[in-house]
């Protein structure tokens, strides 16, 4: 479960259940609650002024659902849809990636690969605060090619 936070303080926007946050009007002792607010340093439509953090997880395994899948790769595929946050539905049968593991013909051994790692990367050094997913999307996309292209240039270094 992900929680919207402010971008520059961290500040909780909203709590977990989707009620908004009570604060005592003047202090505890005195008055009606009223909704916290929560401050931007500048209000923009081109930034966000919150992002999303992990908050809760959970991870139910049907162990009869599993197989021969071992334990090393089981536990790849759990931190992948757990960092990345996949959309269960989620086509990447077009990828090399760890998110096939459940597929018809997939190595059962393989864990995180490296379209994994660099997605990861990506993802992980993206900017948070873009104002339309399309664009974060953008961001990860361009990491990816650059963690590839850092990567063929390592190995022609090492020719």
């Amino acid at each position: 479960m992900s929680l919207p936070v402010s971008f520059d303080t961290g500040q909780i926007a909203m709590n977990l259940n989707g009620e908004i946050i009570l604060e005592k009007a003047g202090g505890p002792e005195s008055g009606e609650p009223k909704p916290v607010m929560m401050r931007v340093r500048d209000p923009s439509r081109l930034r966000a002024n919150t992002r999303n953090v992990l908050a809760r997880e959970t991870v139910i395994i049907d162990v009869a659902k599993v197989g021969r899948i071992g334990f090393g790769a089981l536990s790849d595929y759990v931190a992948m849809v757990t960092l990345a946050q996949i959309a269960p539905d989620a086509d990447t049968s077009g990828y090399d990636t760890v998110l096939n593991l459940f597929s018809e013909g997939a190595d059962r051994t393989a864990g995180l690969t490296q379209w994994d790692r660099d997605y990861l990367r990506s993802l992980y050094s993206a900017r948070e605060d873009r104002a339309h997913p399309i664009q974060q999307a953008r961001d990860i996309a361009r990491g990816m090619i650059g963690e590839r292209e850092a990567r063929m240039g390592d190995d022609e270094g090492r020719q």
